[in-house]
């Protein structure tokens, strides 16, 4: 009885392992699905200093008009492709491969999807649904709507702790300033992209 028991517990231990996807248990992967995206982005990585040369640049572009903010659009290759760097930079080993890493904009929310292996043993799949909200005081912060690990959903405030833990910076919080000054007055969510409305 005792080694039945003994069985019974390391089989179920076994499938709450592969159902998470961190590892691959033969035969059990079988019932293993992983979170799907809405779609894959194709992207090539962009780093922060691009990043900042491509919002200036766009911005300097409108200086000449008579509106009385700027509206920077980033387009979701562009953003994932800013969210691949970041992850490659963050994981700072060889080890670990990243074999997606993306954001899909909808107008309802934003979604962000890992896929890391680690030493071709550990596999991570991430999938995070968000809303950027900006504060009053120019901060945008991101609203964790839903969690996946694997096949399993979990709790929307672990979202920020995982995502701190995998970044070397805090994405609890992102401001752009202009002239010194915080100038993000709000964010609107596109099909495949978003808006940046900016303080002139």
């Amino acid at each position: 009885m005792l080694i039945g028991a003994i069985l019974l517990f390391l089989l179920l231990l076994a499938f709450l392992i592969t159902k998470s996807g961190l590892l691959a248990v033969p035969i059990l992967s079988r019932f293993y699905h992983g979170p799907t995206p809405i779609r894959l982005v194709q992207s090539k990585p962009i780093t922060w200093d691009e990043f900042r040369v491509m919002l200036a640049s766009r911005i300097y572009e409108q200086r000449g008009t008579s509106s009385k903010n700027y509206t920077v659009q980033l387009s979701e290759q562009e953003i994932s492709g800013l969210l691949l760097d970041t992850v490659e930079t963050a994981l700072r080993s060889s080890k670990w491969k990243v074999e997606i890493a993306q954001t899909v904009v909808t107008p309802s929310a934003m979604e962000l999807y890992l896929k890391v292996i680690w030493s071709s043993y550990v596999n991570v799949d991430l999938l995070f649904s968000f809303k950027p909200v900006v504060d009053q005081d120019g901060d945008v912060q991101f609203d964790v709507m839903s969690v996946r690990l694997g096949d399993y959903p979990l709790p929307p405030s672990w979202g920020r702790a995982i995502a701190g833990y995998v970044f070397s910076r805090d994405l609890g919080s992102w401001e752009i300033n202009i002239g010194g000054q915080k100038g993000i007055q709000s964010i609107s969510l596109l099909e495949k992209g978003l808006n940046i409305i900016l303080n002139k």
